[in-house]
């Protein structure tokens, strides 16, 4: 995925990504390397922007099988 695609799924502009992502890897939240992305701070991201999974445990026992 892009920053321009980031951008548009999030309705934002891809300036404002690639800023956001400067910003993040400044911090030491990400490390970029050419088209690759890397989460260094995954439990702080968590806590930083209060990120529940809601699908964790999520009942799939019901999915259908291959």
């Amino acid at each position: 995925m892009t920053q321009s695609q980031i951008a548009d799924y999030l309705g934002l502009t891809n300036v404002y990504i690639s800023k956001t992502f400067i910003r993040m890897q400044e911090d030491g939240y990400i490390h970029r390397e050419q088209d690759r992305l890397r989460l260094l701070k995954e439990d702080a991201l968590i806590d930083l922007t209060d990120f529940h999974d809601r699908y964790a445990e999520m009942d799939t026992s019901w999915f259908p099988r291959d």
